[in-house]
């Protein structure tokens, strides 16, 4: 299943109760959530998510600014998840 939040100004509190979501949830294939401003806070509460997520394969975070911390926990959880296929990180 996919999951498309783009462009819906979640903020890093959004970002952190999508993460509650994602690690709760094993039918989403894909997730996008282009263009939110999760910030740094946001994306290290996404990664610590998918580190406990196996169903998700493609994951779009473009757009994010979720800077050199939540960069480097994203890198941290694609090596520990070992099902991300597709990452976008790009800002």
């Amino acid at each position: 299943a996919k999951l498309d939040l783009r462009s819906n100004a979640l903020g890093p509190e959004g970002g952190k109760a999508m993460a509650d979501a994602i690690r709760e949830n094993s039918s989403i294939t894909e997730l996008n959530m282009y263009y939110n401003a999760l910030g740094p806070e946001g994306g290290k509460a996404i990664a610590d998510a998918i580190q406990d997520n196996i169903s998700i394969t493609e994951l779009d975070l473009f757009e994010n600014a979720l800077g050199p911390e939540g960069g480097s926990a994203m890198a941290d959880a694609v090596r520990e998840n070992g099902t991300i296929a597709k990452l976008d990180l790009r800002s």
